[in-house]
C-alpha cells in the first residue's frame, strides 16, 4: 500500500514537472506564435464595397509578428490622421489608396509609409499633404476603383497613388462585429454560420479557460487547426485564437487584362476631369514588361522595384513592418521629389 502511494506521489510529481517544463518551453520558444491575438474591431458591412471602417472607431491589434498597439480610424473612416475635405490652394495633395500594405494596420510598428512620406515632405519644407484612404483586405482592386470615382474625388487630390495588382482583383468578402469578435463572410447565409460559431464558443468555458492559461494547450490547438482545419473543433479553436469567426474563405477573382485596362483608362480619364492624376504603384520588381504594356495602353504606372528582406517583414505575419514601410516612403519620395517629377496636377502626366 505504501509503495503504491509512493509511486502515485512520484508519478504525480513527474507529471507536474513535465507540465511545468512544457509550459516553460512553449512560453519561451513559441511566445510570439502562441500569444494572445486581437483583431481591430473597426469594420462595418457595406452593400457596395463589402465592408469599410467605422468612422471615429478605435480598437487594438495583436497577432504573431505584430505587437499589440492601438488603432484609431479618423472621422472620415480612414486609418489616417484627420484631414479636411477642402484642400488648401497652395498645397499639393497626394492620396494613397490601396489594401493592407498601404493602410499599415497589419504591421509591426506605428508609422506606415503614408505617414513617413509626409514626414519627408515636411522635413524638406515642401507644401505637400499626404492622405491615406486605403482599406485593408485581399481583392480590393475593383472596390478601390469604384471608391475613387464615387466618393474619394471630393477630396480633390492632385495625385493619386493607387496600390493594386494587375489584372484587377475582385474579392467577395464582408466584415462585421459580433460579441467582440470579427466576422468574415460572403453572404447572409455564411454570416449566420459565423455568428453560430461565436454563440457556441460562449458555452465553452472550460476550453477558453484552459486556452487562456496554458501555452501547451495553445500549441495542441494550433496543431489541430493545421492538421484538420475544417473539423468543428478546429473551427472553434481558430475562432477563439484569432477572435475572428470565418464562415467561409474569401472568394477572389481577376478581371481580364483587356477589361482591367478599360476600367483603369476610364477611371483615369474621369479623375483627370476632376483635376486628379492617377498613378498605379507597385512596390515590387516589374515582371513580364507590365510597365511597358500599361504605358502602351495609356496607363501611368510606377514600379519601385523593391526587395524586402526578412527584417523588413512582420514575421511570422507576411505584412511588411515599419522598416519595410520606410523603404517604400523613401523610394516614393526619391521618385516624386528628387527625380524632378512635378506633383502639380497639370504636369503629373510626366510620370
Amino acid at each position: 500500500m505504501m509503495r503504491t502511494y509512493k509511486f502515485i506521489k512520484i508519478a504525480f510529481l513527474v507529471l507536474i514537472i513535465g507540465i511545468g517544463c512544457s509550459e516553460l518551453f512553449f512560453r519561451i520558444c513559441y511566445r510570439e506564435e502562441l500569444k494572445d491575438q486581437e483583431p481591430p474591431l473597426i469594420f462595418q458591412p457595406d452593400s457596395r464595397y463589402g465592408y469599410r471602417h467605422i468612422p471615429s472607431s478605435e480598437g487594438y491589434i495583436s497577432k504573431p509578428g505584430i505587437g499589440k498597439r492601438h488603432v484609431k480610424i479618423n472621422s472620415k473612416g480612414f486609418y489616417s490622421p484627420e484631414f479636411s475635405t477642402e484642400k488648401k490652394a497652395d498645397v499639393t495633395r497626394i492620396m494613397i489608396v490601396g489594401a493592407s500594405f498601404a493602410t499599415g494596420i497589419y504591421m509591426d510598428g506605428e508609422k506606415n509609409y503614408a505617414v513617413q512620406l509626409q514626414e519627408r515632405f515636411d522635413q524638406a519644407k515642401q507644401k505637400v499633404e499626404v492622405i491615406n484612404c486605403s482599406m485593408d483586405g485581399q481583392g480590393r482592386g475593383l472596390a478601390n476603383l469604384q471608391l475613387l470615382t464615387a466618393e474619394l474625388s471630393i477630396y480633390k487630390p492632385d495625385l493619386i497613388l493607387l496600390e493594386m495588382s494587375f489584372p484587377i482583383s475582385l474579392g467577395v468578402m464582408e466584415r462585421s462585429i459580433y460579441k467582440n469578435y470579427l466576422l468574415t463572410y460572403t453572404n447572409d447565409s455564411t454570416k449566420i454560420k459565423a455568428k453560430n460559431v461565436v454563440d457556441e464558443l460562449e458555452g465553452k468555458t472550460f476550453f477558453k479557460t484552459l486556452y487562456d492559461l496554458s501555452y501547451t494547450y495553445r500549441a495542441i490547438c494550433r496543431e489541430t487547426i493545421n492538421k484538420n482545419s475544417f473539423s468543428q473543433d478546429a473551427v472553434l479553436m481558430r475562432a477563439y485564437r484569432d477572435k475572428t469567426s470565418r464562415a467561409s474563405e474569401m472568394e477572389e477573382f481577376y478581371l481580364t487584362s483587356k477589361k482591367s485596362v478599360e476600367l483603369l483608362k476610364s477611371t483615369q480619364e474621369q479623375l483627370a476631369k476632376n483635376g486628379s492624376n492617377l498613378l498605379i504603384v507597385s512596390y515590387y520588381t516589374e515582371k513580364n514588361n507590365l510597365q511597358s504594356y500599361l504605358k502602351d495602353n495609356g496607363i501611368h504606372a510606377l514600379f519601385l522595384n523593391l526587395e524586402f528582406k526578412p527584417e523588413d517583414i512582420s514575421l511570422p505575419d507576411s505584412h511588411i513592418n515599419e522598416r519595410g514601410h520606410a523603404l517604400i516612403a523613401t523610394a516614393l519620395y526619391d521618385t516624386l521629389a528628387h527625380d524632378h517629377f512635378s506633383l502639380l496636377s497639370h504636369k503629373a502626366n510626366q510620370l
